[in-house]
């Protein structure tokens, strides 16, 4: 059995629930209290060890059970790595069974723990179930000035917080022109230069000079666009009434015909 903390009694889809045996009582905090002694004396001597063997892995943090029983330390390296001296050594040491895990860097900063750009403990430490997939794509969307040190979270990969309000930009987009799309203003026909997402106001370059800000609602389509929008409609049904083909192909194929019966 292990010590857990309950952030939600809502079952999450795709997670497996686990019984819950009973609160700590105050026998169970003073054991916590020993363990958590035994598991700092655990990862200092791991770490004494990993240097006096030379090996080529980083001891990030370790977790003993309730009971005792287990010793689990978490590790991160580059290649794979022979720990079985390193095994030996912990085993004669804590008198029971060892476990080494490797793992990737943003497990590694869940289980270190530390507090983020915004001041806070780091969401991995604290409330996240899992790690979801994060892109370059989310920061685009929301505007976010794309340099990796203002991206980047505290085990060095983008900040998993870029996806909780990504949803919410990407829908909004959808109602807002596109930067470079042209548009028709109440003051006359321009092209887009910037986009504020959660005002939905678009920055225009007009065409008679200057620029102005708009809300979306009062853009439309110019008329040169609607103009050609027209004639693609046109020449698609054209190409329908004829059995998919367009004049010039019609030409090409009588010119062809005649050739051959000449």
């Amino acid at each position: 059995s292990d010590i857990a903390v309950v952030l939600s009694t809502k079952r999450a889809a795709g997670h497996l629930a686990r019984r819950v045996l009973r609160r700590l009582g105050a026998a169970d905090w003073a054991a916590r209290e020993q363990l958590e002694s035994r598991e700092k004396e655990a990862l200092a001597y791991a770490r004494s060890r990993v240097d006096a063997l030379g090996l080529e892995m980083k001891i990030v943090s370790s977790e003993l059970t309730l009971a005792g029983t287990r010793l689990t330390l978490f590790f991160t390296g580059e290649e794979r790595v022979d720990f079985r001296a390193l095994v030996r050594d912990l085993a004669a040491r804590f008198h029971t069974r060892i476990e080494l895990r490797q793992t990737g860097v943003r497990d590694a900063a869940r289980h270190t723990g530390g507090t983020g750009v915004c001041g806070r403990e780091l969401c991995c430490a604290t409330f996240l179930p899992s790690f979801e997939p994060i892109s370059i794509r989310m920061a685009k969307d929301q505007n976010l000035a794309l340099q990796h040190e203002k991206l980047a979270g505290y085990c060095g990969r983008l900040r998993c917080c870029l996806q909780y309000e990504h949803g919410i930009y990407r829908d909004a987009r959808k109602a807002l022109p596109k930067l470079g799309k042209r548009v028709k203003t109440p003051k006359g026909d321009g092209r887009v230069k910037d986009v504020d997402v959660l005002k939905g106001r678009v920055r225009v370059q007009l065409d008679g000079g200057g620029f102005g800000e708009f809300d979306s609602g009062e853009l439309g389509i110019p008329e040169e666009i609607l103009q050609q929008q027209q004639r693609q409609r046109e020449a698609e049904q054209e190409r329908a009434e004829s059995g998919g083909e367009s004049k010039s192909a019609k030409r090409r194929r009588r010119r062809k015909k005649k050739k051959e019966d000449g």
